[in-house]
């Protein structure tokens, strides 16, 4: 396994080709430097990446290049992948881009696999948006209707 605290020659390229073969050697630790996952993953945390067998489903955790940056984001149907933390989904990604399945979790001295539904907090957290939103919406809505009558 790679040690994810050592300098080693990674390709400079996004190449997914190039990103695919560095994981199928084996174990391959990449680094979060977003917040787009939180609070699933944060940065700093340590995710190890394996090879993707089949097509992502949703709820994995999967790499893939967009724009020119390796991004890690959770699967949400076909070709289509969002960060726990965005309400937008990313732009289809094409399959040839996906490089690999995000596994496990690092942070500090815990470690711990990445599970396939979102996070209780994510999943409150949305929740409250949605709420929210529909709140708002049903008072101008009852507003505007009730201003009418007069």
């Amino acid at each position: 396994m790679r040690d994810p605290n050592t300098s080693t020659n990674e390709p400079t390229t996004v190449d997914p080709v190039l990103w695919r073969e560095l994981i199928a050697r084996g174990d391959y630790w990449f680094r979060v430097v977003s917040d787009s996952m939180a609070p699933t993953l944060l940065p700093g945390d340590q995710v190890l990446v394996q090879p993707l067998a089949q097509p992502a489903v949703p709820g994995q955790v999967v790499v893939f290049v967009h724009e020119g940056k390796l991004v890690v984001h959770r699967c949400i149907g076909e070709r289509q992948f969002r960060g726990d933390a965005k309400i937008v989904p990313d732009p289809p990604v094409p399959v040839g881009d996906v490089v690999g399945l995000a596994a496990t979790c690092r942070r500090g001295d815990l470690e711990w696999p990445l599970v396939f539904s979102l996070p209780l907090a994510t999943r409150w957290a949305r929740c409250r948006l949605r709420c929210g939103r529909l709140d708002r919406w049903l008072r101008r809505f009852l507003k505007g209707t009730l201003h009418k009558d007069r």
